[in-house]
């Protein structure tokens, strides 16, 4: 279990350094939300990153990263959790 733990953070890691140019924002709860500055004070990108730590808060560490990283092999507009996050930027 420790394993499996290891190997999604780490390929989680380098799914977001070699994204890192086309993302506007990154969450990874529980270490860091990275927004870029020129988006730092858009309300749609606060609250979809803000959706990310509700979405690691209510899954816990292991689910949450287990199925994002799964959800993303399967593209990224396929993953619910990022449908989620994109329902949350609409809401006020």
């Amino acid at each position: 279990m420790k394993q499996v733990l290891i190997l999604i953070i780490i390929m989680t890691i380098i799914m977001t350094i070699l994204n890192l140019r086309k993302k506007v924002a990154i969450a990874m709860p529980p270490f860091f939300t990275w927004i870029r500055k020129d988006y730092r004070n858009n309300t749609e990108v606060i609250r979809h990153e803000e959706c990310h730590w509700e979405q690691y808060r209510r899954m816990g560490f292991i689910k949450f990263y287990k199925q994002y990283f799964s959800e993303q092999l399967n593209g990224y507009a396929n993953s619910s959790l990022e449908k989620e996050c994109y329902e949350a930027e609409m809401k006020n």
